[in-house]
């Protein structure tokens, strides 16, 4: 059985938004440029907590130059339990290659 990707827009920290988001947790999560405003990282990390299940869920997310909330982002996600690694260069696409773009697995 094929399954289809679908995609939605969710409020993070709206914890019955995430609930209609269908039958979590997923297989996949992708973010990008989300590193930028230290204000919303708890509810950030509060909703991929949310949406994921450590050991099955992959979460992905990419972010370049604006990345004020980084260390935040980062003790949010390890006070969660979960874990963070950093995507080699190597194994990126070329046009990703580059100083400016990080990508994390969570």
């Amino acid at each position: 059985k094929r399954r289809r990707a679908h995609v939605a827009a969710l409020s993070w920290g709206n914890a019955d938004e995430a609930s209609r988001m269908g039958q979590a947790p997923f297989d996949v999560i992708l973010g990008s440029d989300l590193m930028y405003v230290p204000e919303v990282v708890k509810a950030l990390v509060s909703t991929l907590s949310h949406l994921c299940e450590p050991g099955r869920t992959r979460i992905l997310m990419a972010y370049g130059r604006s990345r004020q909330a980084e260390q935040d982002f980062m003790t949010c996600v390890r006070e969660h339990g979960l874990l963070v690694t950093h995507v080699k260069s190597s194994d990126l696409d070329t046009d990703f290659q580059c100083e400016d773009v990080s990508v994390i697995e969570v």
